[in-house]
């Protein structure tokens, strides 16, 4: 009993580290696996900053970051628990979209996360054995790494820190369920943190987003100084003679003269890595709702300030979505505004008028000329792409619905 009381009160009166976050993590973490090796440094993703930095803001309850793949989101979610079990403590669960998710990702990823920095391997109570199937036991806490996508493993566990990895793919009800387990926890600095690509402009995550501060990555141009965020209407390419005869690009033609466009001064800034690491260093973050939860910060940013990210690959793969798009499949577009910009789908906005004027409808509106429905479905490795079309019984049809779905 006694030991138990002084580990409680050792945790209550833990000193703050001195270490900002980004400093902590330069100094213990360097990844020795997979795509990215070395240090830790928040130089080389800047973005990832400002909400690692909230970590040791104990007025922020819950952080949510929507944001392209493959933009070191997965990395801030684990340098982020990786400074919260050396430095803070208490129990943690980290939720993967399913059951088998957790498992790969403990197993072939985060593992050698743990058994790679010192602070964190010193911590567990029995060596690497340890991390055992969806749990890790430390000297001072319990890491729980569950699917999301079980009710049951939303509801058995306490925890001061909640992570959740593609929360926006989760079933409806699920975001919320994570949220109560941290209840007994708020009088201790709990913290929530999601991290996703965006799916579709309704739903608890994009809820959960719009009610915080909204802030949007902001880069000043290296001519005129001004600060913008970097949207898709500014990247530019010459499309003169690139045109084929059936409508779609000559995307070798278009890739030689993509560059970004500066909306303040028109400076045409170059694709290239210098242009684009200037660009992402130079960055902050600008809150874009007025009355947001002070409990709550959620972060945007895209792929075109990622600089390994070049300009001229999503040039052609807006072209390719908008080729698609002409040929009624949605679904393509649909993928490059969710996990390229990092934004929340939303099929109203990308109605042309052209196909207003000849169906007259919007997407997802009932038909009262409908006889059947038919559903395509492209089976990937993990989503489905789907195709919804409404038929007449004289052999008329509309697209109902184009998009993607993450279970049966």
């Amino acid at each position: 009993m006694s030991f138990s009381i002084y580990s409680a009160v050792k945790d209550i009166f833990r000193p703050t580290p001195k270490l900002k976050v980004e400093d902590w993590l330069l100094t213990h973490v360097r990844f020795q696996r997979g795509p990215i090796i070395g240090s830790f440094d928040v130089k080389n993703s800047p973005w990832v900053r400002e909400p690692l930095a909230q970590l040791r803001n104990h007025e922020v309850r819950e952080i949510i970051c929507a944001c392209s793949v493959q933009s070191a989101k997965t990395a801030l979610a684990e340098g982020a628990m990786l400074y919260l079990i050396a430095e803070e403590g208490g129990d943690m669960c980290l939720y993967l979209q399913t059951d088998e998710h957790a498992d790969e990702f403990l197993d072939t990823r985060f593992k050698h996360r743990i058994l790679d920095c010192k602070p964190v391997a010193a911590l567990l109570s029995k060596g690497d054995k340890s991390i055992q199937k969806r749990t890790v036991g430390y000297s001072h806490m319990t890491q729980y790494v569950m699917g999301a996508n079980n009710i049951h493993n939303l509801q058995s566990k306490a925890a001061r820190y909640v992570i959740g990895d593609e929360a926006a793919y989760w079933p409806h009800g699920h975001i919320g369920e994570s949220r109560k387990r941290t209840t007994s926890f708020d009088a201790r600095n709990s913290k929530r943190i999601y991290i996703s690509t965006p799916m579709n402009n309704s739903g608890e995550f994009y809820e959960s987003f719009m009610a915080g501060s909204c802030s949007e990555w902001q880069v000043r141009c290296p001519e005129c100084d001004e600060h913008w965020p970097m949207v898709l209407s500014q990247l530019r390419w010459d499309g003169d003679g690139a045109k084929l005869a059936d409508g779609r690009y000559d995307l070798g033609r278009i890739r030689e003269s993509v560059r970004y466009e500066c909306p303040s001064c028109h400076a045409q800034l170059k694709d290239n890595p210098q242009t684009r690491h200037k660009l992402a260093n130079s960055g902050f973050y600008l809150g874009q709702n007025s009355a947001p939860d002070p409990r709550v910060f959620s972060y945007h940013w895209n792929a075109l300030t990622v600089p390994w990210v070049a300009w001229d690959t999503i040039a052609s793969e807006f072209l390719k979505a908008e080729y698609a798009k002409k040929l009624g499949d949605y679904s393509p577009l649909a993928e490059f505004v969710r996990k390229r910009l990092g934004e929340f789908w939303d099929m109203r906005e990308f109605q042309t008028e052209e196909i207003n004027l000849s169906g007259s409808f919007l997407m997802e509106e009932p038909w009262d000329r409908e006889f059947r429905r038919y559903m395509t479905v492209d089976v990937q490795k993990d989503y489905f792409r789907v195709i919804v079309r409404l038929w007449a019984e004289n052999g008329d049809s509309r697209l109902f619905y184009a998009g993607q779905l993450n279970t049966w």
